[in-house]
């Protein structure tokens, strides 16, 4: 009994010490001028009726890097950039949509605001990065954009005048290494593709779908013994019975985006067919350093992303396979897929997904 109250207090101390720390990354609190905070409600309340709390404020910085913009964030949903002299609303919403520089609010950085949609950071004031893609761009604000944006922070600003929007953002182009895209094109249509249609027992085929085309490619392109030709006929725009039998193993509809499922359901096919060259291999952690090893191999690996994670809605929790990686100056790693939806390019954020399954000897 004393051992378990020792570690009951410990455990509560733990939970408080968690609960009491405050990051150095923290966002300002609503104790900004209480002007500010006046005219956002008032303003709201105006145009949509509705009185809103703030939460979180955060400081923008201008086209010219000043610090001429709030950030506010309301408490039930939704957020308003406002000048800080002006008092002029450039942007809001009330609903639970996206909020600007949503990914990055945390991390150590400048926030700055290029008009709407146009929301980019940097670390050093060199080198800047669009803050929904996190990819690197060039920031060339131009003078008549300069010119709008001191006209709204002063207050002098044209009747219906807003922000002009810093030209979309030039992205500087990322290195991919790895598997050419093209030969993946093959795998793209079809029964290939996961949708209603094609498997109208469920999404949870696009994992046997991603292992089938890891086995297609080894199949196509290093060894034919690594797909039955009864099962499939090498160089194929079909997947022949290759799907149905990798979804049986693994299990259907219900399993086949758990990971571990869909490593044992791999094995169980390969064992089934006595296929032994390499063997399936699985992780339920990060990815990078598994599909950067298995790439520079020319060996494509399936990986799964998931929205905790961050990633898109339109995914949801996904297999998709990767066949080349890139990083920005940032460091930060993307890779190319084919995501068994219609996309044999299709470009995700490393930092979206968990999980891998490959092949090794």
């Amino acid at each position: 009994m004393k051992t378990t109250r020792i570690l009951g207090t410990l455990f509560m101390a733990f939970i408080l010490f968690l609960f009491s720390f405050s990051p150095s990354s923290s966002p300002t609190s609503p104790s900004f001028p209480s002007t500010l905070t006046e005219q956002i409600i008032r303003q709201i309340l105006e145009l949509e009726g509705k009185e809103v709390k703030i939460s979180e404020t955060y400081a923008l910085l201008d086209v010219e890097l000043k610090n001429n913009y709030t950030l506010a964030l309301f408490r039930d949903a939704g957020y308003a950039i406002i000048t800080n002299r002006s008092y002029i609303l450039s942007e809001y919403s009330i609903d639970d949509s996206k909020i600007p520089f949503e990914d990055v609010l945390l991390d150590d950085v400048d926030l700055i605001y290029g008009g709407p949609s146009n929301y980019l950071y940097t670390r050093d004031r060199k080198d800047y990065f669009d803050a929904d893609t996190q990819r690197e761009v060039a920031f060339t604000p131009s003078m008549n954009q300069i010119e709008v944006n001191k006209r709204l922070v002063d207050g002098d600003s044209e009747e219906e005048e807003e922000p002009q929007a810093i030209q979309d953002p030039v992205f500087k182009p990322l290195v991919w290494t790895g598997i050419h895209e093209s030969l993946f094109i093959r795998y793209n249509a079809g029964m290939w593709i996961n949708n209603q249609d094609n498997y109208p027992i469920g999404n949870g085929m696009c994992g046997p779908i991603s292992v089938a085309i890891l086995l297609a490619y080894y199949q196509d392109n290093i060894d034919p013994s690594f797909v039955p030709s009864a099962v499939r006929t090498r160089g194929s725009l079909s997947p022949g019975s290759l799907v149905h039998l990798l979804g049986l193993h693994i299990g259907g509809a219900y399993t086949g985006t758990i990971g571990i499922t869909i490593y044992y359901g791999f094995l169980s096919f390969m064992e089934s067919y006595g296929i032994d060259q390499y063997q399936p291999k699985f992780t339920m952690f990060t990815t990078w350093d598994i599909v950067t090893q298995k790439v520079d191999q020319m060996r494509p690996i399936a990986v799964g992303l998931t929205t905790w994670l961050g990633g898109p809605e339109s995914y949801g929790n996904h297999w998709v396979t990767v066949y080349a990686y890139a990083q920005n100056t940032e460091k930060k790693g993307y890779y190319k897929a084919i995501d068994n939806h219609g996309d044999y390019k299709a470009r995700i954020k490393a930092s979206w997904t968990a999980g891998a399954v490959w092949l090794d000897k």
